[in-house]
């Protein structure tokens, strides 16, 4: 039987991925809390050490958009970060974590949009680059700490990073929090009322007033989160971030990215399968053969749904979208796939046809 390959592209959408901790990580993690006794001062020690040795890499962000996905993404990993000791935000926050979790502190990596007061323009501005900060539990309780923004500033003036150790975002408060910071997760403002993302944009800190706000029990979702696992973890994440602002076409593509994923696991599972197919001599060869027929098919059709599922997503991104390119080269890759398991599914057919008039003929 002849093997099908599937072949496609995955490029990373979503920050909030799962990165490997490495031995160096752990070591520093407890170099740096040494003879800290309690999760509270073990945070601090972290993040007062991020924040005084980690410096903002401007030069990497002035050119980050002549960057490869794959290439910024590893140049964010915590040795990178180490060895460099500089970092945009999502290396920041990727190291906080992973200092955090090498102490059995539990720490999350959040991804969204920030606002800043511009001095020239008089305005608040809504960043159109993305941003990662983090959240961290400490006593029972989750709190948001932005370790870039306390580590210094850019200058307006010449754009180079001035060093400058700022408390203002370390255990914030999440409605002070919420000013400057607007996750795509609605659950991590920490509020039971969070704001929308028009509410961000159109104000510049907090809306004066508010008539039928969104409501949820952001309580009871993390105590929900805390349980699951990292996929279940990521997947819900992304679908409330697009039920809570359907132009959420980060969302969108990461929904489009984790379906194709499925999909592509799926495919190799069912290369697994069919790959178990050898010359067939016998009745006894036959018989083994059309065992595979029912698990061969149940996996093409769950590829061919996770398939369906991610271009759905990518096809909701609109054209003057900054993940439109990407998302529509993953597209096209999608509907090969899907092209490849419909050839796949009229040849397997045949192919078992073939195998059960081989098992009459061979009983005669």
């Amino acid at each position: 039987m002849k093997q099908f390959f599937i072949i496609t592209i995955f490029l990373i959408f979503s920050f909030s991925e799962v990165f490997t901790q490495s031995f160096s990580v752990k070591n520093l993690a407890q170099q740096i809390t040494a003879g800290k006794n309690s999760d509270s001062l073990k945070v601090r020690a972290i993040y007062e050490w991020v924040a005084k040795n980690i410096d903002y890499d401007v030069p990497l962000f002035m050119k980050m958009h002549r960057k490869s996905i794959e290439e910024f993404i590893r140049m964010q990993q915590p040795q990178q970060v180490l060895a460099n000791k500089r970092a945009v935000c999502m290396g920041y926050s990727i190291l906080f974590k992973e200092l955090c979790t090498a102490v059995n502190i539990q720490a999350e990596f959040i991804s969204g949009f920030s606002k800043h007061y511009d001095s020239y323009t008089k305005k608040h501005n809504v960043s159109e680059s993305l941003h990662a900060w983090n959240a961290v539990r400490v006593n029972n309780r989750w709190y948001l700490t932005d370790l870039t923004w306390s580590a210094g500033s850019v200058s307006e003036e010449d754009g180079k990073f001035l060093k400058k150790f700022n408390e203002e975002f370390y255990l914030s408060k999440s409605n002070e929090f919420a000013k400057t910071h607007l996750p795509f997760d609605p659950i991590w403002q920490l509020s039971n009322q969070p704001l929308t993302t028009k509410e961000f944009r159109l104000y510049p800190e907090l809306p004066p007033s508010r008539i039928n706000p969104p409501t949820i029990n952001y309580q009871d979702s993390l105590r929900v989160y805390e349980r699951q696992d990292s996929t279940t973890r990521k997947l819900a994440s992304y679908r409330r971030a697009l039920k809570f602002d359907p132009t959420n076409d980060e969302a969108k593509a990461s929904l489009g990215f984790y379906f194709s994923q499925k999909g592509v696991m799926d495919l190799t599972d069912f290369q697994k399968i069919t790959g178990k197919y050898s010359i067939v001599r016998s009745a006894d060869d036959a018989k083994k053969v059309l065992e595979t027929r029912i698990p061969a098919f149940e996996k093409l059709k769950e590829a061919e749904n996770n398939f369906r599922f991610s271009r759905y997503y990518y096809v909701q991104i609109p054209p003057n979208s900054k993940f439109a390119e990407v998302a529509n080269m993953n597209k096209n890759v999608v509907e090969q796939n899907q092209q490849m398991i419909n050839t796949s599914r009229t040849k397997l057919n045949d192919f078992y046809k073939n195998m059960d008039v081989f098992l009459k003929s061979s009983r005669k």
